[in-house]
């Protein structure tokens, strides 16, 4: 037999496996196991439009709600139809899978999943690149014929509305469980020891849609193997991961990665995530992973510890500069210099009375801070209980960063041209006035002692304007990488910091260089402060982003 026989006979069998395939797939649609009886797929053409699309999922909300009505109004010819699949409904991700497989796609890991002619875009940012070319006027690629006859065959496909037509709700019925749980459990992740696969992941992440859809799938072929969904936002999940993680021996960059599925022998992640290594991992999982037999005090105290140096390496330093630069934050700077310049000038009091004065006010400060950032920790630990609205404060927060990190550049530059007294951005001339006043009344009066320090809280809760710019994104970063108790900790270094500047120009002012010489020092060095808080804000502005959006 010559060469050329063979590849045609292999092209054949190639043939008709795949029509087999297409065969096999439209028959189990049409028998109506995902449509109502009775219902019938509507006709779809060569140049429609096809969204694959999950009712949890913003992006494919943002698909029907923003998109189409834009295309609507711009585009240069009538749309073609545009037809729609709910991957919530059973069978509907198999559909994807396999128009995926005809066309030799490699898949994406977002929603919803947008095919056009032969290409498949997934995920918002991927369709919003094709917006130009979706309202020109250039001719229309065909969908090419296998995932055609696919489409065709199946009454998964249903209407999403034409040029004029009215676009039922992306839809709005819960999904089905995605996952096979084991039983619910009184201690958080106590669960995990009864699976066969842990399945990592991050509410509202998007690479974590498909990830859950293709398990989804999977759990029905291997009906015996129970999955424990783990939520990494919580302390005890990312505990539960570090420890499986580093069991298993995965590279310390990759070992927080979400979404993740681990069994007893193996793990994928991230972009390793594929329909073939997935079904590889469960079909491969043993009965009984390794975490039935370890030893989970000593792996969770591992797992504990390599956290804390892995907060400690990257998050402390950080918490650090950022109280630091808060302390010295123009705002702060000049509200204590001036109690200084009060005490020892006009309040008059001896040196050792200034000093116990204004370690009493530093003392006010520090607690009234505090105790903001704990309530601000309460309030996100609330939020964060619903993984929409706490990135509704992610993306708030990060763009009022790039605000203030913007301001803060417009003064740099005001300062270099007109002087220090040019700078707009600070503290507010009212909140000023009003401190000042506050001083000026308070200094002297009653106990010593305890009126310094109530003059300290009333002066740190109003000066919060001003330096509230860094304190409550750091605590929204504290919160994100170091959660739990870790978040106290670095809170409380924080506010150590934070008041370690002012403490020094208590000390200073009062033995050391005088209020002069310390406000001539501050006058020159305004300007580097107001850099050093605008980098500082523009760095936490873009943590928040990536937060948001990982």
């Amino acid at each position: 037999m010559t060469v050329s026989n063979v590849r045609l006979k292999t092209a054949g069998h190639a043939g008709w496996v795949a029509l087999v395939l297409v065969l096999v797939l439209g028959l189990w649609c049409a028998s109506g196991v995902v449509a109502a009886e009775g219902a019938v797929a509507p006709a779809v053409t060569a140049e429609s439009w096809v969204v694959f699309a999950s009712a949890d999922c913003e992006e494919c909300k943002w698909f029907k709600a923003e998109l189409l009505p834009r295309l609507r109004a711009t585009a240069a010819k009538p749309l073609p139809s545009i037809l729609f699949v709910d991957l919530d409904a059973e069978g509907g991700y198999d559909l994807l899978v396999q128009v995926e497989r005809a066309l030799n796609s490699p898949g994406g890991d977002q929603f919803p999943a947008f095919l056009r002619g032969a290409k498949l875009s997934y995920g918002k940012d991927q369709i919003a690149a094709l917006e130009p070319e979706l309202a020109g006027a250039g001719p229309t690629v065909p969908i090419p014929e296998p995932a055609l006859t696919l489409l065709r065959s199946c009454p998964l496909v249903m209407p999403f509305g034409g040029e004029g037509g009215e676009n039922p709700e992306v839809p709005v019925q819960p999904p089905a469980q995605p996952l096979k749980q084991t039983p619910p459990a009184s201690v958080p992740n106590e669960g995990y020891r009864g699976a066969q696969i842990l399945y990592f992941t991050t509410p509202g992440c998007k690479a974590c849609s498909r990830a859950a859809k293709q398990a989804e799938l999977l759990v029905r072929r291997f009906a015996a193997k129970r999955v424990h969904t783990v939520d990494t936002l919580t302390p005890e999940g990312r505990v539960l991961q570090m420890a499986v993680a580093t069991y298993l021996e995965l590279p310390a960059s990759n070992r927080l990665n979400a979404p993740m599925f681990v069994s007893g022998s193996a793990a994928v992640f991230g972009k390793t995530i594929t329909d073939a290594s997935l079904e590889a991992l469960f079909a491969a999982a043993p009965d009984a992973p390794f975490w039935y037999a370890w030893d989970e005090a000593a792996e969770f105290t591992r797992a504990v510890s390599a956290l804390k140096a892995l907060t400690h390496g990257f998050t402390v330093p950080a918490v650090l500069v950022a109280g630091l630069v808060d302390g010295v934050n123009p705002c702060a700077f000049a509200v204590i210099l001036f109690l200084v310049s009060y005490l020892t000038l006009t309040g008059g009091m001896g040196r050792r009375q200034a000093l116990g004065y204004g370690l009493a006010f530093c003392a006010g400060v520090f607690i009234c801070y505090l105790l903001i950032g704990l309530g601000f920790v309460k309030l996100l630990h609330v939020l964060q209980q619903g993984r929409a609205a706490f990135r509704v404060v992610l993306v708030v927060t990060g763009i009022l960063c790039l605000g203030f990190a913007a301001a803060a550049g417009v003064d740099v530059i005001r300062a270099r041209r007109y002087g220090p007294g040019a700078m707009q951005f600070g503290m507010p001339k009212a909140v000023k006035a009003l401190v000042h006043s506050l001083i000026r009344e308070n200094v002297g009066r009653g106990f010593l002692l305890v009126s310094a320090f109530v003059l300290g809280v009333a002066v740190s809760g109003l000066e919060l304007v001003c330096t509230g710019q860094i304190y409550l994104p750091a605590i929204i970063f504290m919160n994100s990488t170091a959660p739990g108790a870790g978040t106290l900790g670095l809170l409380l270094l924080y506010n150590v910091m934070f008041i370690l500047p002012l403490l020094a120009v208590v000390f200073l002012g009062v033995y050391g260089l005088g209020s002069k010489r310390l406000g001539e020092w501050g006058r020159q060095h305004a300007v580097l402060m107001r850099l050093l808080v605008g980098i500082v804000v523009l760095v936490l502005g873009v943590a928040m982003l990536v937060l948001a959006f990982a």
